[in-house]
């Protein structure tokens, strides 16, 4: 039986190579409106918080790889990658429940961490339907101008994908002690166009660009 989705979604626009003018306004449009909620949703990881993260990524490094870089990079970088996606997923979690350390983390990094070379099955939130997908802002500072990336492996129907970005830092990963996480938007698997990109370092994924993602649910809490 399909799980339910977290968030309720809405008819996607299919992707198409040209568009008219009033397309492209309307895309223009909504990439303004993504823009100006992705900011109501900008988490900070703190002092405090950072040497846990640091911890599960450490953990999560047995196996670990990244999809992007090439061999060696992939050697170098492995501690900082599987930090990212560890900060990414942390600050959704975070951001879900209003709560640093939260326990939906705790328990989905339990289960990781007994089972390191088995994956979470695309579900950061524990036994859900939600995959967070995490990059480096190492080019532009713009989120509108990065994509959600999915690998033909990753893609289930009725998921969901959420694209989270942490903000460059501009000392070395050794000497980090906080950072800011963008999340940017949400899609659902069905929203993906149908081809994988053919070329180029996103080869053999499926992309969307961040102006055709679904904004998060604008949660705030009050806590006393």
């Amino acid at each position: 039986m399909p799980r339910t989705p977290l968030f309720k979604d809405e008819p996607g626009r299919p992707a198409t190579s040209t568009e008219t003018e009033d397309g492209q306004d309307e895309r223009e449009a909504s990439r303004l409106r993504l823009k100006e909620e992705m900011e109501k949703q900008r988490i900070k990881i703190f002092t405090m918080e950072f040497p846990f993260i640091k911890r599960m990524a450490e953990k999560a490094c047995i196996g670990g790889v990244s999809r992007v870089r090439g061999t060696q990079d992939r050697k170098k970088e492995l501690g900082m990658d599987q930090f990212i996606g560890q900060a990414g997923a942390y600050a959704f979690l975070k951001y879900w429940t209003g709560r640093p350390f939260s326990y939906e983390y705790m328990v989905s990094r339990y289960h990781a961490n007994l089972h390191p070379h088995e994956g979470d099955d695309g579900s950061d939130l524990p036994a859900a339907n939600l995959d967070i997908k995490t990059s480096y802002m190492r080019g532009s500072d713009d989120p509108m101008a990065y994509r959600l990336l999915v690998r033909p492996a990753e893609l289930k129907q009725n998921w969901i994908y959420v694209l989270a970005l942490v903000r460059k830092n501009e000392i070395p990963f050794s000497e980090w002690t906080e950072v800011v996480v963008d999340l940017v938007g949400w899609a659902s698997s069905e929203m993906f166009p149908s081809e994988v990109e053919k070329g180029g370092p996103f080869s053999g994924a499926y992309l969307l660009i961040a102006a055709d993602l679904k904004p998060l649910m604008p949660l705030r809490y009050r806590w006393k």
